[in-house]
């Protein structure tokens, strides 16, 4: 027997919690029982929310788990570093998603007190490596989402000339550099006829004020573009499913990240991707699926919300690109997208990436 634990929420740890649970699901496992990481929240998830099946199968592992439990099972979270320290397990595996560029002496502590540490990508293993974490630590890529995220052609309804470009969808945040890409989209294409452009980054942990605020500095206090539509919140796959299936072009201008699903996604659908070719990028990102911009310099990753120029956690460096490169990068994509519509090397990542793959090697690990 091995307890999981997961965070059940509209979180990218929780889109990644579903694509484990629904393959051991297809797989009708059994040998696990179930710790929840906060209240489950299946809101998000059209596609699984009133499977019935589903429903009586998950309850079952997470029912009464506290009478169930026993530290002799091996345990395997996938959580923030802050937090993975409380332990219900002898031996506990931990998955975390980290983008910064060094560790501090709490964090390298932390995982230093797990038997076990996964990570999605080689940057990741490194700056653990560097950073003192002496513990094994694996490398297991995440998988693509087939069930929620597939093609709806009926979706696209411009016409044909028109290049739908999307940045998102996502919280906005300093560390996806989402202030200077949109800005640098609107002086390329602003009020161009032949463009568009999504703006999903509606951040729903900031109050409404903050998200307008946001929003006004886009467009520094000038009228906004007519060719720009700012989204509100996309509460379920279903909805994020329907905006990658009218992008056309996804930009991802972000500093760091894990793994970044939502251009991922977008990719393994068949649009193309233009990519600040950095940090977990690399792990499935390459001139074949995408156009890359290079990270040309690091910046400090503090933003007053999520990182903090000092302190126990989230603390470093993330990456930045030339914004030069980034305008020109915009011209290449844009004519790859001209030339074949279909982003057929992106269209790979959805066989090469798979949820099978990656339970295959969690269940190695524990």
């Amino acid at each position: 027997m091995k307890i999981i634990q997961l965070a059940i929420n509209p979180t990218s740890f929780g889109n990644c919690s579903i694509g484990i649970l629904n393959e051991l699901y297809k797989r009708n496992y059994n040998d696990f029982i179930l710790s929840d990481i906060g209240n489950p929240d299946l809101s998000t998830f059209d596609k699984l929310r009133n499977d019935e099946g589903f429903i009586n199968w998950l309850n079952d592992k997470r029912t009464n788990f506290l009478e169930k439990y026993s530290r002799e099972y091996n345990k395997f979270s996938l959580w923030h570093i802050n937090g993975s320290e409380n332990s219900i397990s002898n031996n506990n595996t931990l998955e975390t998603f980290f983008e910064l560029d060094s560790i501090t002496p709490t964090e390298k502590n932390i995982l230093n007190q797990q038997n076990r540490v996964v990570v999605t990508s080689q940057y990741t293993k490194d700056v653990f490596i560097d950073g003192g974490v002496t513990v094994p630590i694996d490398i297991i890529p995440l998988g693509f989402d087939s069930l929620h995220f597939y093609n709806k052609e009926e979706k696209r309804k411009i016409p044909e000339e028109i290049c739908s470009w999307t940045v998102g969808p996502s919280k906005f945040e300093n560390r996806k550099r989402h202030l200077k890409t949109i800005k640098l989209w609107i002086k390329k294409f602003s009020n161009n006829p032949k463009h568009i452009l999504n703006i999903a980054v509606y951040n729903p942990f900031l109050k409404p004020e903050d998200n307008q605020r946001i929003l006004g500095a886009l467009f520094d206090g000038k009228p906004k573009p007519f060719n720009c539509n700012i989204l509100s919140y996309l509460p379920s796959n279903a909805e994020v499913n329907d905006l990658l299936n009218m992008t056309d072009i996804i930009i991802n201008g972000s500093g760091a990240e894990g793994w970044s699903l939502p251009d991922f996604n977008a990719a393994a659908l068949g649009k193309h991707v233009i990519c600040h070719y950095n940090t977990g990028m690399k792990e499935w990102a390459n001139e074949g699926n995408a156009t890359l911009v290079e990270a040309s310099i690091k910046i400090p990753a503090a933003d007053g919300m999520f990182f903090r120029p000092d302190g126990p956690f989230n603390v470093g460096n993330i990456f930045d690109y030339d914004e030069q490169e980034f305008l020109d990068k915009l011209d290449v994509v844009y004519d790859k997208w001209k030339a074949n519509r279909i982003n057929t090397e992106g269209l790979k990542l959805a066989e090469q990436f798979t949820w099978t793959k990656t339970v295959d090697k969690i269940l190695e690990v524990i």
